[in-house]
């Protein structure tokens, strides 16, 4: 396991906020793929300013039988609900070689920041 802490892509960060209505506190499929390369991601929602839960329980309590967590990524993503509430989105990429899908979190980072250095933020 390891941790990056660092900006999401643009585009991915405009797919969050189109779908967090849908994104619920229970752990679901996304209703669509997330770019840059259109890989599928369960979300969850977390109320609060701090992160209450411990998300890797929380994604390993919802796994079938036979799924592993090796096969998950796990991503973080604070965020204001629609009705400005302060909480986090959790995502969790799963490896699906079949499908091409590498569910890797890695792909979800913008290493330059743009919304960061964006003059509309």
């Amino acid at each position: 396991m390891h941790i990056h802490i660092d900006c999401l892509r643009p585009h991915v960060h405009a797919a969050l906020q189109r779908l967090l209505p849908g994104i619920t506190g229970q752990w679901r499929p996304l209703d669509e793929t997330l770019p840059p390369h259109q890989q599928r991601y369960e979300a969850m929602w977390v109320d609060g300013e701090t992160l209450t839960i411990n998300p890797f329980q929380s994604l390993a309590a919802t796994l079938p039988a036979g799924d592993r967590m090796a096969l998950h990524s796990l991503v973080v993503v604070g965020a204001y609900s629609p009705t400005g509430a302060p909480g986090f989105i959790l995502l969790s990429g799963r490896v699906d070689p079949a499908r091409g899908d590498r569910g890797n979190a890695d792909d979800l980072q913008d290493l330059h920041c743009a919304l960061a250095a964006s003059p509309s933020r």
